[in-house]
């Protein structure tokens, strides 16, 4: 499988040890919408059953089973997150294609991810969202705009947000999201002249 090229110029690969803000990036192993038009929940039961999820799920908690993370993304769309292609290829083939449809989204995502203590306190300054525990807590998801870019965040586990970017914008709001981390002590790679 070809590897995909990193949209960003500069990245850091991963926090300083210690350190109360991390940011780092990465490519979505596989990534596949599926929508449906006719008995969403029956059309999507194979699908559901294969990777192990029960029912869609809702709105605001992301479901996980085993490698693969599910994101109900609207009244007839999910979002599917997976580590390995072939398994995520392999479950969608069973939808009934008069009533549902996947696309790929792999090479049409990017992942921020945004570690540490002040994580929070960032996010806060990028996205009009409530981070706080009792609001957003681990295994929450929103989509979101981001400097008027629709993005989607995931607090995946304590201090740890992935934030799914459109590949198109990934540059410009890693660029924004690092100068926007500076005053928390974040020092972005530079670019040699």
């Amino acid at each position: 499988m070809l590897e995909i090229a990193s949209p960003l110029t500069a990245c850091t690969a991963a926090p300083p040890t210690g350190s109360a803000l991390g940011l780092a990036s990465s490519a979505p192993r596989a990534l596949m919408q599926i929508a449906s038009w006719a008995g969403f929940e029956e059309a999507l039961a194979p699908v559901l059953t294969r990777l192990g999820l029960q029912g869609l799920g809702d709105y605001r908690k992301a479901r996980q089973a085993g490698d693969v993370t599910c994101f109900r993304i609207a009244p007839d769309r999910l979002l599917l997150a997976h580590r390995d292609p072939l398994a995520l290829s392999a479950s969608v083939e069973v939808l009934d294609p008069a009533r549902a449809a996947s696309l790929d989204l792999t090479h049409a995502r990017w992942i921020i991810t945004i570690s540490g203590r002040e994580a929070p306190a960032l996010l806060a300054r990028l996205l009009p969202l409530d981070l706080s525990p009792g609001v957003f807590p681990v295994g929450s998801f929103a989509q979101s705009g981001l400097h008027h870019v629709g993005v989607l965040l995931h607090h995946r586990a304590d201090a740890r947000y992935d934030l799914y970017v459109p590949v198109t914008w990934a540059q410009s709001l890693w660029t924004l999201i690092c100068e926007s981390a500076e005053p928390f002590g974040h020092q972005p790679e530079r670019e040699a002249p």
